[in-house]
């Protein structure tokens, strides 16, 4: 956003920037609250965390949907309509362009306001009945109508469909951190000139002791395509250069290699074996263990929340 765009948008839907502020400044409020009153008293077992894993698999084909949602809890009767009021005009706010993740973090009581409204990827069948008919309703990037609970108002946004993938099971990939000294052979030259461009290449291949080395030795060469190429799969490097640096150690050069444009010889600045199936596991775990430790907390807000405006007297004053 640009300086100022910030303040024109809330001028150009009407929004009081003070007002924004203050439910900013209340929400992150109401977040702390929450979490000392809850998070120690929550505890994810590792039978929760695997019943959670065993579903994901088997829901693997099933249909997700990507979802975002704004929650606005009532607790009374009479609160209600003001609730549906206030739901219906977010409604109208975001039709209008204001983004669905910024009302969320202003005006949802639920966990996820923190993270935009962010529900995240759920299978079809996995929430209460009455949200799931209402997602089945909308297409891709539309939002409900106001949704009334037990507890309160929802609205949701489908930002996306897919099927499900179960667990991902990549294969391991070794990443490669790779530099490339290209010596220049002009088209049409003589073979003597090859002759010495493979020796240049050669005397590269046999000084180079380090990346540093080949950075001294690419600016000799003065040719552009000297230098890093970045992080790269092995698996998507061609099976030439594949071959040429099969085996090859880290912070050892290349033998040259003849190209249509040149010799160039590679070296391994840094290799990194993709995550092992041991990491891969711990941290499906944890994504797991957070979301049921989320789930909880939203339940426990609710429910914290409903008791405090039972419990509350309000002294009018004339």
């Amino acid at each position: 956003v640009k300086t100022g765009g910030f303040d024109a948008y809330l001028e150009r839907n009407r929004i009081d920037k003070n007002a924004l502020i203050e439910q900013i400044k209340t929400d992150l409020t109401w977040q702390r609250v929450i979490g000392l009153q809850f998070s120690y008293r929550i505890q994810i077992s590792d039978d929760e965390v695997d019943e959670m894993l065993a579903e994901i698999e088997q829901n693997k084909g099933k249909p997700e949907n990507l979802i975002s949602e704004i929650f606005l809890p009532f607790a009374t009767a009479a609160a209600e309509s003001d609730v549906a009021n206030l739901a219906n005009r977010l409604i109208q706010q975001i039709k209008s362009g204001a983004p669905f993740d910024a009302v969320a973090r202003s005006f949802s009581q639920s966990p996820t306001a923190a993270i935009g409204g962010d529900l995240g990827w759920i299978t079809v069948g996995q929430l209460d009945k009455t949200l799931d008919d209402a997602v089945q309703g909308i297409t891709t990037g539309q939002i409900s109508n106001a949704i009334r609970t037990q507890d309160g108002y929802y609205i949701l946004l489908l930002r996306d469909r897919r099927i499900a993938a179960g667990l991902d099971k990549p294969k391991a990939e070794t990443v490669v951190d790779l530099y490339q000294v290209h010596i220049p052979v002009p088209p049409g030259s003589p073979p003597d000139a090859v002759t010495a461009r493979m020796q240049a290449g050669r005397n590269v291949a046999k000084h180079a002791t380090n990346c540093d080395e080949m950075v001294l030795f690419g600016k000799e060469s003065g040719s552009p395509l000297s230098g890093r190429l970045g992080h790269i799969k092995l698996v998507d490097l061609s099976p030439q250069l594949r071959l040429l640096i099969d085996g090859l150690p880290p912070k050892k050069p290349s033998p040259p290699m003849r190209t249509n444009d040149g010799v160039i010889i590679l070296m391994i600045c840094n290799q990194v074996q993709a995550p092992s199936e041991a990491t891969r596991i711990t941290d499906h775990r944890t994504h797991v263990q957070k979301r049921l430790l989320d789930e909880q907390l939203a339940h426990a807000a609710r429910r914290y929340l409903r008791d405090l405006r039972r419990a509350a007297f309000v002294d009018i004053r004339l």
